[in-house]
């Protein structure tokens, strides 16, 4: 949901400094940002009052029930000085239906370069999970400082990669699973896996570009199979009617479906 949100200010009461009003409200932005309440593309204007146009997961999004404690805290802080409106604009078109399932039996995290979307898939219904409604999977977080991190360090590393023609950086990053970034993903889909007591695969790169494909089928009594490019076991395809991915149950990766060789 694209939304307006208007930050009025109150008559009574000394006004603070406009750089002070300014952090607060950036300060206030980012810490929806980081519980997965607003996406990464946000921003703010100024014509007398102040206006932050946000995309939401759901229309609800915003409603205090919602916050953790950095969040409460903030819009505490506003609350003094603000009167707070929120304005549906309508569906942002970029962004998928959140998901509304109560409960996960499996979950699937990935990204891409162009992506506002939770990074955690319900494999459930197929659609992203807002994060405020996951556990936070580390006992010394109260928020999503690390999972919203390596969602724009993944989508940054694809667009160098893309927009360098292929370098060897960025290629290895990607598409290698020992790498540093590949690791972290990992890592933090162990976490929540941990946190949420289900699966959680973790999605290997793979854009279809890769020289020939060789190697990586093999023919079974069921039929033909996508091997896992980490631990080279077979696959299964797993698929809704809005989704479809391969699932390595041997070491919880993950491919997109592109299709056979």
């Amino acid at each position: 949901m694209f939304c307006r949100i208007r930050f009025s200010f109150r008559e009574a009461g000394e006004r603070p400094g406009k750089e002070d009003v300014e952090d607060l409200l950036w300060a206030f932005l980012a810490c929806l940002f980081r519980n997965g309440q607003i996406s990464r593309t946000y921003s703010l204007a100024r014509e007398g009052d102040y206006f932050a146009y946000v995309t939401c997961p759901e229309d609800d999004s915003l409603r205090e029930e919602n916050d953790n404690a950095y969040v409460a805290r903030n819009r505490k802080k506003l609350g003094e000085i603000f009167a707070c409106s929120v304005e549906k604009l309508g569906e942002n078109v970029e962004s998928a239906p959140a998901c509304t399932c109560k409960k996960h039996s499996a979950v699937e995290m990935q990204t891409f370069h162009y992506d506002i979307d939770s990074v955690f898939t319900c494999l459930d219904c197929g659609r992203p999970i807002p994060l405020y409604r996951l556990p936070v999977p580390r006992q010394d977080q109260v928020e999503f400082f690390h999972e919203e991190s390596w969602q724009q360090d993944f989508a940054a590393m694809e667009r160098l990669w893309i927009n360098c023609l292929c370098d060897r950086f960025s290629d290895r990053q990607l598409f290698d699973p020992a790498s540093a970034l590949n690791r972290e993903g990992r890592e933090l889909a162990e976490n929540m896996s941990r946190a949420l007591g289900c699966p959680v695969y973790y999605n290997l790169y793979d854009d279809g570009t890769r020289g020939g494909r060789k190697g990586r089928w093999t023919q079974t009594e069921h039929g033909k199979l996508r091997l896992c490019p980490k631990c080279g076991a077979p696959m299964r395809l797993f698929e809704l009617e809005n989704y479809a991915s391969w699932l390595c149950d041997a070491c919880m990766s993950s491919v997109d479906d592109l299709g056979e060789e």
